[in-house]
This record gives structure tokens, sequence and C-alpha cells, in this order.
């Protein structure tokens, strides 16, 4: 064999090619026109560990270094362009070239083919190549790309320029270059076990499907990725990822990618010869099982011979392996991209290059390894093309790499401060994930606009605002009638606080609201304040960071305690802390016990010795917050007074001068002051009755009948709520009614969309839905019951869009339709259960009359409605008059795609997830979710039917697991009758008994006891009742059943520790006084009985404030539990125990 040449000087090579993959390599070596040996007096770099093949291409001497085994990414790509640099200063530039995935853009009519190549040119502001999970963590949380990446080198530009004409004029020459490599090499057309030829895989194997397809491995399976290295497909995981994807900075951290590493053989052999290789429509084809209905067409070319894209890449770290994903990245970018890939970014602005990528595969779920070799070869072949017109002397003249050293330095310093800041905002982006807050800026946004001029200054200069604002631990109450400007005030003092620099930075505030069920609760707002300061200050965010990985990185949700006892913290932390908070009488959870209880809290913040917390609330004076807060608030603000008459006045005048439906008054000045005379008398100091009257005075278009009008105004808010319903035309009535019932009893306003097609509904006839009957004008929605709601626009979920939303005009409105002052007449209209049965029965009917057959993502974006009613039909359901709707329910359950479809618009074991991803399927029969919601009416009939009663699936396991653990009774005992088995194991909490037992559901617990079927043998090494013991219902049954006090379960845990945890003074006494019990019987994690009866620490331990575990039991109030303890042989002084004992008793 012929010896391989040597040149005498590292210096001669000019060219560096770097490649990631060991078929990128190969396909490079093989374009070499001739290969040689190690260079005479060549040294490699001390920390170069860069593997080199020397040779020639056309005129230019050029090395290629291929990236460790098994290491790919931009990281990767840039240490092995460092080590490159380091031992060959001297190159002028390089090329990178290798496989990548094709963005397929047939709307901007660029047809990416499989084996087709793609260049990076630049185009307008880009530089050729972007990187999407290059950025920085904004104060929001939110994650940018920023910076940009260099272009390449103008000697490649420029060759790049005449290879082009060169191409236009004699035709490409990438088919000769492969079918040149291929006689030299013959064996690179011969297919290996696992491992495809490098010659094309034939056009019936290139199937574009898509973006929601998913790839079906085999029938009856389905499979995110068709590529070995993709995670386990399973809805918790899966749904992880792809929630993630709808998250903006999340998005581009999680999905970005470029194309898949080498991993599975999804290939089969090909022949040597494009004729050849034709012949494999004869083996399996791709995607054999996946629906062919959501295949792509496309025209067929006339040669199999590859087509050149130029334009830009996206480059980044991991895998894009759906096309939901894969088009939202390109979306959110901007750039016109038209592939992905894994190492260039970094090269860009270290190592001026050109990028090369051949496609294998369109990065979604049905990419497979078949195509990888034949896109390497191509991506190999156009480089040797290109460098074959590149002139040798523009190459000598280029400047040396080695003088981008320095910059090349400041770009690893600037990867590992990037890669912090992601990491960062991936940490973030998880923790608000599982958080949830809700967002109370639009609240603010929302009021802030509604402020006329000059409103609530009164306020900001009154003494008891200077004094709030000043006074350590101070607390003040704005509370008035309905409509009287309330919130808007309460905005107008957000913008004071938010002016001033030392109030802002640590400035919390939350806007109870009557329409968003995610803001009525003492726990939403708890979340929500928390979220502000974890993103106010890096000082305070380990507490939740604590809590977050006790919840076992987001596995479970933390409790309304946790959550207190966490912003506590953080408030305390922080040191000063000016709250705001609006109409409490708004929330739904006010007047609970304990800590679920609005007011409780707001008691026990006033009273914290520790926070310097300054609380500013507003409300209706209701009875109970009145009496709940008259004794700790000193400071109360009447918001029905000369001031605020002053604040109307300016409201009304503003109004009437600058409100368009008056323009036919504007020159006449004595009309304006008679319209602004007559309000001021009757306005009563409210600021929703004034803007209530202006539709009806709009319609006057003479003087005389605008007096008329004016003298005949109601008085009273419930006078003008009373008029608007009797004036909505007998022909709107039907629809202003069932508007009207959505907007009552539903948990979130409707978008504008979503109320179109509520109001095309027809329940009686078929179909029941028809999209023909929507209103061509759907900003009209409001002209059914004017004044009663209202259109307002709102940023949506990513941030990027607004929606329109129909709500409610004011929460009176809702309050006077639930009263008994509305007229007979249609007080029955918004009865609960018959409003609830409607809105059920308009659900149910236009879910059955969806096209099963589209996509989650088409279904949403073709029938808007769909969301909502797959969400909440079944929440109205449980309080409906069922009677009215057991039909359709049954119905709707029997029909053969009904769960599937219902699944993936919602999961009921996850409702607080808005959108699933296209990939989620649920192993849960309809029966379980109709017992996990409580829907009594369709059991029966269910099993009837033949539903299997022991079905497996969902969170619970089994239907009886997820009534139990919902406490419906009925339904347990109905399945209990039908055979359900009792001591079922799966499921989150192991079986019913233990579901029931964690929840407090005593009447559950009684009936499955009442059964006498329970096994007291667990399966899973925790006894079924050492469950109940921590809710003290239970006491009786374990006396009865004989529970060894002392036994342990899988955690350690007795029966006592489990009681002692949750305060239950009940079952304490009656383990404590059976004879064997061990009071100092210590779990897994060395906690006692008696540590877990004080919130988890140890009985001697102080925490950071100097609190001890009983003295948190007292401030929890567990007195009698802390009586027990100290009589129970807690290891104390007497002098702690009689301090102690005199502080409790």
């Amino acid at each position: 064999m012929e010896a391989l040449k040597r040149l005498p000087n590292p210096q001669l090579y000019t060219v560096g090619w770097i490649t990631a993959l060991d078929k990128e390599l190969t396909a490079a070596q093989a374009m070499l026109d001739e290969e040689h040996q190690r260079p005479e007096n060549f040294r490699k770099h001390p920390k170069d560990t860069n593997n080199y093949v020397w040779g020639r291409v056309g005129d230019h001497n050029i090395v290629i270094a291929s990236l460790p085994a098994g290491k790919y990414g931009t990281v990767s790509a840039a240490t092995t362009a460092w080590s490159m640099i380091g031992s060959l200063p001297h190159l002028r530039f390089g090329l990178m070239v290798g496989i990548g995935a094709g963005i397929p853009r047939l709307a901007d009519n660029i047809d990416i083919r499989l084996g087709d190549v793609v260049v990076s040119q630049p185009t307008g502001t880009s530089p050729g190549v972007v990187q999407y999970d290059l950025g920085k963590l904004e104060n929001d949380g939110q994650f940018k790309r920023v910076g940009s990446l260099a272009s390449p080198p103008e000697v490649l530009l420029k060759g790049l320029g005449a290879l082009k004409a060169k191409r236009r004029l004699k035709g490409p020459q990438v088919r000769s270059i492969l079918d040149d490599i291929l006689q030299r090499h013959p064996l690179l057309a011969e297919a290996e076990p696992g491992d495809a030829a490098f010659v094309h895989q034939g056009a019936h194997n290139d199937r574009l499907f898509e973006a929601s397809s998913i790839h079906i491995q085999r029938p009856g399976r389905q499979s995110a990725v068709s590529s070995a290295g993709a995670v386990p497909h399973n809805v918790s995981t899966h749904y992880f990822q792809l929630a993630m994807a709808w998250i903006w900075s999340f998005f581009w951290l999680v999905y970005a990618s470029v194309r898949t590493p080498a991993s599975t053989n999804d290939a089969r052999r090909s022949l040597p010869s494009e004729d050849a290789s034709c012949q494999e429509a004869s083996q399996t084809k791709a995607c054999e099982h996946c629906d062919t209905g959501t295949e792509i067409g496309r025209r067929q070319r006339r040669s199999t011979d590859p087509v050149v894209h130029y334009g830009v890449i996206a480059s980044g770290n991991s895998v894009v392996k759906d096309g939901i994903s894969r088009d939202d990245i390109v979306q959110r970018l901007g750039d016109k991209c038209i592939c992905f890939e894994m190492e260039a970014a970094d090269l860009m602005d270290n190592f001026p290059c050109l990028v090369i990528r051949g496609i294998c595969d369109y990065a979604d779920t049905h990419k497979n390894d078949r195509w990888q070799n034949y896109a390497a070869a191509t991506a190999a072949a156009f480089a040797k093309e290109l460098l074959e017109v590149i002139d040798g002397e523009d190459v000598e003249g280029a400047s040396r790499i080695d003088k981008i050293m320095e910059e090349l330095c400041e770009g690893v310093s600037q990867i590992a401060s990037t890669t912090k800041s992601m990491q960062r905002s991936l940490h973030f982006q998880d923790v608000m994930k599982w958080l949830s807050p809700p967002d109370p800026s639009a609240n603010y946004n929302k009021a802030f606009q509604q402020r006329h001029e000059g409103t609530g200054q009164w306020f900001l200069e009154s003494e008891e605002y200077s004094e709030w604002k000043k006074t350590p631990k101070s607390s003040l109450w704005l509370h008035g009638i309905p409509g009287c400007g309330k919130t808007i005030l309460s905005s107008t003092v957000i913008r004071d606080l938010s002016n001033t620099e030392s109030y802002a930075k640590s400035l919390l505030y939350f806007y109870f609201d009557f329409t968003d069920t995610s803001k009525q609760s003492l726990e939403k707002a708890i979340r929500s304040l928390i979220a502000q300061l974890y993103s106010k200050s890096l000082d305070v965010q380990t507490h939740l960071d604590s809590l977050y990985f006790s919840c076992k990185n987001a596995s479970r949700q933390p409790s309304i305690d946790s959550l207190i006892s966490t912003f506590e913290a953080m408030a305390q932390q922080i040191g000063e802390v000016w709250i705001v908070l609006d109409a409490l009488d708004e929330c739904q959870t006010r007047a609970n016990p304990r800590y679920e209880g609005l007011l409780h809290w707001i008691v026990s913040v006033l009273n914290s010795p520790q926070a310097n917390i300054h609380l500013l609330v507003t409300s209706r004076p209701e009875h109970d917050i009145e009496s709940e807060l008259k004794m700790f608030i000193d400071n109360r603000v009447f918001l029905q007074s000369t001031l605020v008459t002053e604040d109307i006045r300016a409201y009304v005048h503003g109004t009437v001068r600058q409100y368009k439906g008056f323009e036919r008054w504007q020159r006449k000045e004595t009309i304006l002051d008679e319209i602004e005379s007559h309000l001021m008398e009757k306005a009563n100091e409210m600021f929703r009755w004034v803007s209530c009257q202006l539709d009806a005075l709009e319609k006057c278009p003479d003087p005389n009948s605008l007096r008329q009008t004016l003298r005949s105004l109601p008085r009273t808010l419930d006078e003008t709520y009373a008029r608007l319903i009797s004036k909505i035309p007998p022909e709107f009535e039907q629809t202003a009614r069932r508007l009207l019932q959505f907007l009552v009893f539903s948990e979130r306003p409707l978008r504008i969309e979503e109320a179109v097609d509520m109001i095309a509904v027809v329940t009686e006839d078929k179909p029941r839905f028809d999209a023909k009957n929507r209103m061509p004008q759907p900003y009209e929605i409001s002209i059914y019951c004017s004044s009663l709601v209202a259109v307002i626009t709102r940023d949506d979920n990513d941030g990027e869009s607004e929606v329109k939303e129909l709500q409610l005009a004011h929460f009176s409105v809702k309050k006077y339709l639930l009263s008994d002052r509305v007229e007979q007449a249609i007080s029955g209209t918004f009865r609960e259960t018959l409003a609830r049965a409607s809105i059920t029965e308009i659900c149910l009917a236009y879910l059955l009359e969806l096209e099963y057959s589209l996509s989650p993502a088409r279904l949403r974006q073709s029938y808007p409605l769909a969301q909502y009613a797959a969400q909440y039909w079944m929440s109205h359901a449980v309080e409906a008059d069922t009677s009215r709707v057991d039909t359709l329910i049954r119905e709707f359950c029997q029909r053969k795609h009904s769960s599937k479809t219902f699944y993936q618009l919602h999961d009921p074991d996850q409702p607080w997830i808005k959108e699933l991803g296209e990939f989620e399927t649920s192993d849960a029969p309809m029966l379980y979710y109709i017992a996990l919601r409580g829907i009594t009416c369709a059991i029966e009939e269910m099993l009837k039917n033949g539903a299997d009663v022991n079905a497996e699936g969902g969170e619970y396991g089994n239907a009886l697991q997820a009534a139990s653990y919902n406490g419906h009774k009925e339904i347990v005992q109905t399945l209990l009758d039908k055979g359900a088995d009792v001591n079922a194991q799966g499921g989150h909490f192991g079986n019913a008994l233990q579901a029931a037992s964690f929840e407090g559901h005593q009447a559950v617990v009684e009936t499955i006891i009442s059964t006498g079927k329970v096994d007291v043998d667990s399966r899973d090494g925790r006894d079924p009742l050492t469950v109940p013991i921590d809710k003290d219902f239970a006491a009786n049954e374990i006396h009865e059943y004989g529970v060894n006090a002392n036994s342990k379960d899988v955690e350690g845990a007795t029966p006592i520790i489990w009681a002692a945890r949750g305060g239950h003074e009940d079952a304490v006494r009656l383990l404590l006084s059976q004879a064997k019990l061990d009071p100092d019987s210590c779990d897994k994690n060395d906690r006692t009985t008696l540590s877990w009866a004080n919130n988890m620490v140890d009985i001697n331990s102080q925490d950071w404030d100097g609190y001890t575990p009983l003295m948190w039991a007292m401030r929890k109030s567990h007195l009698r539990v802390v009586k027990l303890l100290l009589q129970g042989g807690s290891r104390m002084s007497g002098t702690l125990k009689a301090s102690l004992v005199s502080q409790a008793f």
C-alpha cells in the first residue's frame, strides 16, 4: 500500500473541518482527494484532546477534527474549536459539517426534504446561525434571547457566491461527488447491522406529518420519539416536558435542539446505487403504523438529487423531538430558520466558519436514524464542492485564526455565565409552574386604566395614609358600599407606592376577584404574595426553594399551612413589607376556620411579633369582616364622605364631557351641565351607578327625551339592574339569560370566541352545534345585555398576545342576580341547580359535536368552547339538577371517542393544568373520572352497560379509590355493591381506605370498614389504619381493630407518630393510654412521636425566632395536645415546663 503523504510544516494547512459524530467524520474522510500523515513538527497543545485527520481537498490542505465520542452540543463544539486553535493557530477558517433537522416551511415555498443540504447564510440582521437557548433572566423570570453571533468570514461568503453562480450555470456537483466516493469507498454503499448505507433511503421513507401527529411504533402503542435515548413515555414525565413548551423561557431551555444524536437503528440495508435504493419499497416502510390522515402531501421531485437551501440555522444544546415544540421555537425566534443543529452557535463567535448540514429528520416524533449517514454524506459533498471553488490565494490572504483567541476566552467566560443564568431561569420557571400563582397585575392595570385623573388624591394626601406608610406594623381598612371606587383607589395606592423605590422593592398586592376562581381564596393570595417576594429578592428565595424541594421537586403540592409559614419566613427576612389586599368580600374562603380563612390569617399577620408588615385592605362593610377586623384594625376610612363625593364629581364631570355617546351635546354646555347635575344628585357616591346610566342617556336624540330620561333615572343599583333586565328585547331574552348564567356561575370569564359558540348551541336540534350559527361580528356580544356585562382585553398566558373576555360588569351585578330582590319572572334562571344544569347541558351538547379525528390543538382552534366545556362540565354537573341532563351525560359517557378526547383537552386528575400536550394518553376509563368528580347519576348506568368496576388507571388507581379520596359516599357504596375490590392496591394512596382517611372522610371510612373485607395486613408496608389515625375520627376503629400502636410502616412511623404529626388529640390520648406504647419511638428520620406533634421539629430545639416546638403548638392553638405532650414524659427541665404551662393555660 502506498505510504501517505506527509507535509513538512503544519502551517501549510489552512482549513479546519469540524465534525461531531462518527458518521460525519466518515463522510468527511471520504471527501479527501488525498489523505496525509500527521505533518512534521506538529505539536498538540497540552490541553488539546481532539483527534485529527489530515488531507487535501482541491487546492486546500485541511485538517478534520472530531468531538470526543458521545459529546455534542454548543459547549463541546466550542471546546473542540478551542483545542484546534491552540494547536493550529494559523488556520484561516473552519467548516462545521454534519447532520441536522429540517424545518418544514411549505407556506414560505421552502420544501426541505431528507438528504437536502442547509447552509448558514446571513439574511438581513441574522448572522446565519442563532442560538435560541442563550439569553438572560429578566426581573419577571422570563428568559430573553440576547446578543448576536458573528457572520461567516468573508472568504467563505465570497466562495459561496461563486459556487451559487457556478451551480446555476453548470449545475450542482453533489450527486457526482457522491457517486465518486461510492466508487472509491464501496463499503459506504452497504448497510451494516444498525448502520444504514451512505445512500439515498428512498422517497417512500421521506414522510412529513402535521406538527401534532404522533409517531406510532407499532399498533396499539404510541411513542413520543422513535429513536432510542428518548425519555420513556409516561403521562407525568411527558406532560411536564410538553406543558413547559408553552411557557416561553423554559421552552427555550428544554426543548431547543438540532438533531438527534446517534442512537437506535431504524434504518435498513441500502443498495449501492440510487436505483437500487428505490427497491427498499419491499422493506418495512417508515412510519407504517402512523396516521396517514395527518401526512402532508408534497409534489414528487424529478430526481432524488439533494437540493441546497441557504438561510438561518438554529443552534442549541438539546433535542427537539416533536413538531409542536419545533414550530413554537421557530415562531418565538422570529427568524426564518430552516434547520436545527447542536454545535454551531458557539463556534460562530470563536471560530470563523460556515455551517453545512445534511437533513436527516424533521425534528418531530417521527425522527429516526435511517437518513443520518446519507445526510452526513450530502453535507460533506457540498463542503467539498464549495472548497473546490474557493481561491487558494484568498485563503492565504485571510486573517489567521489566532487573532481571535482573546475573544474566545471571553466567549468561554460568557458560556459559564450564561449557563448559570440558564440554570437560574430553568429553576425559576420550575418553581413558578409548581407554585402556580395568580397574576394580580391584570386587575391592577384594568383598575388603573379606569381611574379618572385626579381622583383618589385626597386619600394619598391624608394623614391616615401617611401614618400607615411610616408606622411599623400598621394597618388600614378602606370600606364602602358597592361601586364607590374601592378597587380603583387600591390601584391608586399601589401606583403611589410603586413610584417610590423604598416602598416598591417590597410592595406586594392582590385583588380578590369574583370573576376568577384563581383569585378567590386565601391560598391563592398567599401563592401570589410568595411569588412576588420570590421575584423581588434573591435573599428570600431559599425559603420557597426549601418548600419546593420538600415537596419532592414539585411531585406534590404544599399545604396551606406550609405556604403561610413560608410567606412569614420570607416577609420576616426581607424586613419591611407593604401589602395591599383589595375586595376581601370577594374571597370565598374569608370565614373558613383556622389557616384556610382569610380573616383569621389577617389577624395572625397583624399579631405577628416578628414581621414588620404594613397591611392595607379594602372591602364592603360585610358583617363577618367588620366583626373580625374592628378589634385589630384601629385605622378605618369610610368611603362615603365629602372627599369621595369630590371624586365622584370629578368623575362625572370628566365622563360627561369625554363620553363619545354625548358627542351631540358637546357644543351645548347647558345640557352637559344638566346631565352632570342630575347624575351627581342621584349618584349617592357610587361610580358604578353613574356608569350604568350612560347607555340610556346616549340613546336620547333630543333635549326633551334626554330630560325625561334624566327625571326617570333609577335611584339605586337594584333599580338600575332591574330596569336593564326589563329592557332586554324579547328576541334577545334567551341568549341574555344564557350569557348571564354562564358568567354568574362559571369559574372564570369567557373568551369572546367561547361565548359566541356557547350561544350558538341549540340543545334540541341535531346537530346541536353548527359553526354556521356563529354570530358574524363577535365584538357585538355585549349587545344582548349591555351594562350588565363588559368586554375586557388582557394579555394571554404567553405574554405575547391579547385576548378579549366577557365578564359581569361589576360584582354588584352577581350579588343582585343571586339575591331575593330579583323579579320572580327571572329568579328561577339563577337558581343554582337549574343554572348549572343548563350550563352542563350546553357543554355536553357542544362536546358531542366535536370532530374527534382532530388533534387537541386543532380542536381548540376549530372549536373555541371545547377547552372550557371539557374542563368545567363536571364541576357544573355535580351541583346541577341532573334529572335535566342525565340523558346527555349517559350519551357522552357511552361515546367511543369521548374519553380520549375529553382527557386530551382536560385531565381531571390534574385540574390545574390548562392545556395538555399533544402526546398525552390516559389509561383511565370514563367510569374513573365520573367517580372522581362525583357524578352520581351516571355511575349505575355505566355499570349497567358493562363498565368494569375494578378497571385500573388514573392518579388514584381505580374508581373506588378516586371516589373515596373525594368523599363521594354514595358512589363508594354503589361501587362496593357492584363488586369493587376494597383492598385493590395501587394509585396515589395505595388503597381506597387510605385515600378516604387521608382526606378525613369519616363516612366513607366507615362505609369501607363496614364491609368487613378490609385487609389490615397492608400490601405496601403501611397499616391502612395508620392513616386514619392522623384524622381523629378513626380512634374507635383503632380500638376495635386492635392496631399495634408501636408497629412501624415503610417510613418508620408508628400510629402515634401519625397522630401527633397532625395534632389530633383524641388519637394521641387513646394511643397514650395503651400500656405498651413507646412515646420515644423514632421513625426513619429519627423523629419521635412527641417531636412530630410539634410540626416536625425536635422538642428541645429552637428555630431562628427562638420558638420551641411547644411554642409552635401553642401558636397553632394545639393547647390540649401540648398539655398531653407535657404529661406524656417529654424530656424537659421543670423550669421550662412550668413556664410553658403557665403560658399555655
